[in-house]
């Protein structure tokens, strides 16, 4: 018996010497499927109240959409206070200009084909209020501050030690509740800010940027979690993370080109359709203005200054907005250039282009 028992003891030494073996690889990280949500509303308090503060100022915006309301810089003058200092440098040197401009506009009316000396201040044209040079200056402040405010907060927690805690900060500054609902529509936690439009640029295929971002935030925190060893696995994470952040919100910029193009290219646009396109052609500038000076991301500030510059609202220099509206025959041309040089930089395929059209969760009816 002693000499039948000592080959299955030997054996046993060595499974457990193997298993105490500190050169031993580690078992890979388990990726549960869903977002734990335990610790989630108590550790985006500064987040939530960020947003409150953007959500608060675009509110003070859209009040002057109406002719003859003027905006008080009393109601704006907290809102903006509180947002300057979570905004990158780039942007924040120009916020105070971007809002005194939009209270100068209000309460005045513009003409799409007058000059800008004609427009004055600017004014309401259709359902929108718009500067001289034919600029919505409520995008270009709110839609600016999705990636100067949200995105670069989030940038700026991703460099620094992220804890689990810090990826429902990430999740938070991304406008979504972390059941990840893809969809703006929803009743319950829908998506909001930058969320929301990855959720319309997602066919809800497992493959979109919502589904992208939202699974690998997911993987974030379980190796947040999990301990240093998983380290390499959360930073490939949150990279793919900055990444379709990134493009989801570009995919917008080529959205609202094609909205554009459409509602210009007509023989005779209406006036809600040619409002409809200023606002846009504002969202456009807007999204793309907030990235200058953001730093790791694929977009280059020379790339940045070159759309603007071709939009007609550079970021140092006269804007000439109005031109598109003026002569969209001879200047809807640089609308498609500027979606052609997004395709470039970020290598959207054709079939992708055209999904960009789409706002899947209203096609998809995703409530």
């Amino acid at each position: 018996m002693k000499f039948r028992l000592l080959p299955i003891l030997i054996a046993v030494a060595l499974l457990t010497a193997c298993s105490d073996d500190p050169s031993s690889p580690a078992p890979g990280l388990q990726v549960p499927s869903s977002y734990d949500t335990t610790m989630f509303a108590a550790s985006t308090a500064f987040e939530t109240d960020l947003k409150a503060d953007i959500n608060g100022i675009t509110a003070v915006l859209k009040s002057a959409r109406v002719s003859g309301v003027t905006i008080n810089q009393g109601d704006i003058s907290s809102f903006r206070d509180r947002l300057r200092s979570s905004l990158a440098l780039d942007y924040r040197q120009r916020f105070d200009d971007y809002i005194n401009e939009a209270v100068r506009a209000s309460g005045g009316s513009y003409d799409w084909s007058n000059s800008p000396a004609e427009n004055g201040n600017g004014g309401v044209y259709g359902a929108y209020l718009f500067e001289e040079h034919g600029l919505e200056l409520e995008q270009i402040i709110e839609k600016g501050m999705f990636s100067a405010a949200l995105y670069h907060q989030a940038a700026q927690l991703m460099d620094g030690d992220v804890t689990a805690t810090t990826v429902d900060r990430i999740v938070s500054l991304w406008g979504a509740h972390p059941s990840f609902p893809n969809s703006d529509r929803r009743t319950v936690n829908p998506d909001r800010l930058s969320a929301a439009y990855a959720a319309r640029r997602d066919k809800a295929d497992g493959n979109g940027f919502y589904s992208t971002i939202s699974r690998e935030l997911i993987r974030a925190q379980a190796a947040a979690k999990a301990g240093t060893s998983f380290n390499a696995e959360k930073t490939e994470a949150l990279a793919k993370v900055r990444l379709a952040w990134e493009e989801a919100i570009m995919a917008t910029v080529i959205n609202y080109g094609y909205s554009v193009i459409s509602k210009l290219a007509t023989t005779n646009p209406s006036d809600a359709d040619r409002s409809s396109a200023m606002h846009a052609y504002g969202e456009m500038v807007g999204f793309i203005t907030g990235w200058r000076g953001i730093p790791q991301k694929k977009i280059s500030d020379a790339q940045i200054d070159d759309l603007l510059t071709k939009l007609r609202a550079p970021v140092s220099g006269s804007w000439k907005c109005y031109e598109f509206w003026q002569q969209p025959s001879t200047t809807l041309t640089d609308i498609q250039l500027v979606m052609n040089s997004l395709q470039s930089i970020y290598g959207f395929s054709n079939a992708q282009m055209e999904d960009f059209r789409q706002n899947w969760t209203a096609l998809q009816d995703r409530k």
